[in-house]
């Protein structure tokens, strides 16, 4: 048996888009208002009910596959992701039921992964968006290049000749420690370009806002909002590039309905992967330190890349 030939996002025709964002949009809210709310109320464990969303979000992974409902690596990559994160959960079941009550960090390793697969399927309807847009005939990258280009951070040369732009999303797990020790997890979004004024083919100035969530020892949920700037250095334009980064920020932590800042000092690395043109892979450890050391958060997050060019 032959499966149809349907286009992905990369050959689609602006009607074929539309339509495509149109179902996948529909899905999403189908996943976000029904599924998800129908399996916290099943009388199973966490883990359980974890797992079976795991294998929901598999077979929808392998549905916007075959319908051709996105970017092509994109749809693949969340599909191994979801697939992934179903086995472990399967595996941490299997060794409960012969009684091994250990390994539980197969269950964070797994929510780690769903977390970037959910990352993965924004990213995946954002460029199916950007995709019309392009298509369509309207110059988005003029939003973002033109604020850039006037503050003198983005480089006029043309763009073969230096580094674009970069448009982040990312996502991973949060140690969080001020005035008490708990992990969370964490979604981000960046913003980097080349920084014209040291060298605009190693340094890069990048602005980010983050998003975390953790509970409390009476089970609260607290929230943790961290804007920051960072000046980056990295090895140069291959495909793979490694980088380390400084600067500061912002750590604003939300508990009840009061809100306290606190100044933060950030460090950094990471590493950069191009698997095509305009589209990569990143990964970073991130350090921010809150008035001299009284407090402290410990990032490893994983994300996708676009090239703005």
């Amino acid at each position: 048996m032959t499966l149809p030939n349907r286009p992905s996002a990369e050959d689609a025709t602006p009607g074929q888009l539309r339509g495509g964002i149109i179902r996948l949009g529909l899905s999403l809210l189908i996943l976000a208002g029904l599924v998800v709310p129908l399996f916290r109320e099943l009388p199973l464990g966490q883990t359980t009910r974890t797992a079976l969303l795991a294998w929901a979000l598999v077979g929808a992974a392998l549905y916007w596959l075959y319908a051709g409902q996105g970017v092509r690596p994109l749809l693949l990559l969340q599909l191994a992701i979801f697939s992934a994160a179903a086995a472990l959960l399967s595996m941490k079941i299997g060794l409960v039921g012969i009684g091994i009550h250990r390994l539980s960090i197969l269950r964070r390793v797994a929510r780690a992964l769903l977390i970037a697969g959910a990352v993965t399927v924004i990213v995946n309807l954002v460029m199916m968006l950007l995709s019309l847009v392009r298509r369509g005939r309207t110059r988005i990258r003029f939003v973002v290049l033109a604020p850039l280009a006037a503050m003198g951070l983005a480089s006029r040369a043309p763009a073969q000749s230096v580094p674009a732009p970069l448009l982040s999303i990312t996502a991973g797990e949060m140690r969080y420690r001020l005035a008490e020790t708990r992990d969370g997890a964490i979604l981000g979004f960046r913003l980097a370009s080349p920084f014209v004024p040291l060298g605009q083919r190693h340094w890069m100035i990048e602005a980010a806002t983050s998003y975390g969530w953790f509970r409390s020892d009476s089970g609260q949920r607290r929230h943790v909002f961290l804007p920051d700037l960072e000046l980056q250095l990295h090895t140069g334009t291959g495909p793979v590039q490694g980088y380390v980064g400084g600067g500061g920020g912002l750590g604003i932590v939300k508990v009840d309905s009061t809100y306290s800042t606190n100044v933060a000092a950030i460090a950094s690395a990471g590493l950069r992967l191009r698997v095509s043109r305009r589209v990569g892979l990143v990964t970073e450890l991130r350090l921010r330190s809150y008035d001299l050391f009284r407090g402290t958060t410990k990032e490893l997050t994983f994300g996708l890349f676009q090239r703005l060019e």
